[in-house]
């Protein structure tokens, strides 16, 4: 089969890439084949050669036509490159493997196209690409399976996810963004095999997650995850919420269907506001009563937030990552109770403290709110409106974030006292004030007073 690109700009790369390393043999690799058979544009462009890291890297360096050389994947048989504002890769044949125990492959080198390709995924990405014919070889059904749209791997499937148990992840990762369906003999693998995913940095499985996150089918997607028993390694959190009935009143769906169609809600492109999506209920199956025959989730959001800072830790997330999920865990059940501007404006204090975006708070809100019971939905989305138009009435009149009349060091020279909680405690009850509208940001005067009262307060408390 041979393949037509369109793509002016990857067609100059390639004529630049073939001019570069002829008379040489080299391929195309991975994933940019797929996408291009799937009509999918795509400047992931790796290529493969039985040439050795060494020899790639003199190569390249004799053209004027490559720049920012790079090999930290050098010892993997990796260099990388920029050409025409695409980043390359270029690597060696090889055949990696685990040995069952460490979390890295051993990696040999080979010098067969076939060899190279049977070490990947699935068939899809187990597709080659001849840079001087442009014919597609595939030795393993890839091109079928694209066209089944069926994710099957090349080699047993055990043996697929025993040399790398993150391939088990990426499966559900490819359900999400290619709406493709597993194999029945690879899912059963994954189900039987999910234990091995602990081999696994958890970095790497952030990486996997991300991107499922970002998919279009998300939907599809999580409920594989939990089916492949996945979930249950990764995030058995999540299985704690399915089958949880919520009340008939404000709901139509149990809470983990729910939680996939807020995620399905919120757009695409803001994977972390889809992780506060994923974590905003994560709590009510610790908090679940049943009180005269009623159901309720009291305090959900706290407890939620503490448990989306555990699992966001436990994955390694970023600590801006982590802040801004727990933030949005925590507050979205404060839209509910905002209903005028001083409540608006408390609101928005709040999330500004957490450096949180007060209208990424309002999509989550409409997501939520839009998978409830549809009854309430033309109310709820009424109110999330009315919110944001009070919010930026604040923000225009820049009321929306409180600026204290008196900072830290002059609280301290005011009262003659030293860096303490004791500061803090008094910053809160003046922020409070301000809130309150008990004294205006700018009255230096009413809040030396009130600061000295404050103080007092403090000292009975102890």
């Amino acid at each position: 089969m041979k393949i037509k690109i369109k793509n002016k700009k990857i067609i100059d790369i390639l004529n630049i890439v073939r001019d570069i390393f002829s008379p040489h043999e080299i391929y195309i690799v991975g994933g940019f084949i797929r996408d291009m058979v799937l009509k999918r544009e795509s400047y992931d462009i790796d290529f493969a050669t039985p040439l050795l890291p060494n020899e790639i890297e003199k190569i390249l360096k004799k053209s004027k036509k490559v720049e920012g050389i790079y090999d930290v994947g050098k010892k993997f048989g990796t260099i990388g490159c920029v050409i025409n504002g695409v980043q390359l890769e270029f690597t060696t044949y090889r055949k990696d493997y685990y040995d069952g125990e460490t979390r890295k492959p051993i990696i040999e080198f080979t010098d067969t196209l076939k060899e190279d390709l049977v070490r990947r995924d699935f068939t899809i990405n187990a597709l080659a690409l001849d840079l001087y014919t442009l014919e597609i070889l595939d030795y393993f059904g890839g091109i079928q399976d694209i066209k089944n749209k069926i994710l099957k791997t090349p080699l047993n499937p055990r043996s697929t996810f025993v040399d790398d148990p993150l391939r088990m992840m990426r499966a559900i990762r490819f359900v999400s963004s290619l709406n493709f369906n597993i194999d029945k003999n690879a899912m059963q693998a994954i189900q039987e095999m999910s234990g091995e995913i602990k081999r696994v940095a958890n970095e790497r499985i952030m990486v996997e997650i991300d991107k499922m996150l970002a998919g279009e089918h998300i939907d599809k997607a999580i409920r594989l995850f939990v089916e492949s028993e996945l979930s249950k390694e990764i995030l058995p959190e999540l299985n704690d919420i399915l089958n949880i009935e919520q009340p008939k009143e404000y709901h139509i769906k149990d809470v983990f269907e729910h939680t996939i169609s807020v995620i399905k809600n919120v757009p695409k492109d803001m994977v972390d506001l889809r992780w506060a999506a994923l974590l905003h209920d994560i709590g009510k199956s610790k908090t679940m009563k049943i009180i005269d025959g009623s159901i309720h989730f009291y305090r959900h959001e706290y407890i939620g937030a503490s448990m989306a800072e555990n699992i966001l830790k436990r994955m390694k997330c970023s600590n801006e990552k982590i802040n801004y999920i727990v933030g949005m865990v925590e507050f979205h059940m404060r839209l509910i109770h905002t209903q005028t501007l001083k409540a608006t404006r408390r609101l928005s204090n709040d999330v500004f403290e957490k450096n949180i975006p007060f209208e990424d708070l309002i999509i989550l809100g409409k997501a939520d709110i839009t998978s409830s019971n549809p009854k309430k939905i033309k109310k709820g989305i009424k109110l999330a409106d009315s919110i944001l138009e009070m919010y930026n009435e604040l923000k225009k009149r820049e009321e929306d974030k409180v600026i204290l009349p008196l900072n830290g060091s002059e609280i301290m020279e005011e009262l003659n006292i030293k860096p303490g909680k004791v500061v803090g405690y008094i910053k809160e009850q003046l922020e409070e004030s301000i809130l309150e509208e008990e004294i205006k940001p700018n009255d230096k005067k009413t809040a030396k007073f009130l600061i000295r009262k404050f103080y007092n307060d403090y000292q009975k408390r102890k």
